[in-house]
């Protein structure tokens, strides 16, 4: 009878691991998964400058009077709007003095303006205008009075 001990090898011996892995497979592999990701970024890298080349060549010259002296390309004077932060600050401030305060609107038709505040109140104490309906036929320009 054979002996015990030689028909088992051992499972964690350095010699069955080493005919499993094989390293030259692995290191071809890595190897070629670099090269593909290299090839990859220079492959976008070049269709994207060749593109904005392409792009840039249809691209009409800009006019001597947008270049301003030594090709700056900052807009001619005036410079309309300098701090436009501050500026619609200051606008939306007088809108919120003209919507708020009373004023004439139209002096030969009578036509005033009141505060928003105001009119709300009014509206609320009073009620809104009565209108007399309108028919279709009147709406559309058409009146039946006129027998068309």
């Amino acid at each position: 009878m054979a002996d015990p001990k030689k028909t088992h090898e051992e499972p964690h011996s350095s010699g069955q691991f080493d005919r499993e892995i094989h390293m030259r497979s692995i290191l071809y592999f890595v190897v070629g998964i670099a090269v593909l990701t290299i090839g990859a970024f220079v492959l976008a890298w070049s269709l994207g400058s060749g593109l904005e080349s392409y792009l840039a060549s249809g691209d009409p010259e800009p006019l001597p009077v947008a270049q301003g002296p030594a090709g700056d390309t900052t807009p001619p004077l005036p410079h309309l709007q300098t701090h436009p932060y501050e500026d619609m600050v200051e606008l939306r401030a007088e809108e919120e003095a003209h919507l708020a305060s009373y004023g004439m609107v139209d002096e030969a038709r009578n036509k005033i303006r009141i505060p928003i505040d105001a009119a709300i109140e009014r509206a609320a104490r009073e009620g809104l205008p009565r209108w007399e309906p309108v028919s279709p036929d009147t709406a559309n320009g058409n009146n039946p009075a006129e027998g068309r």
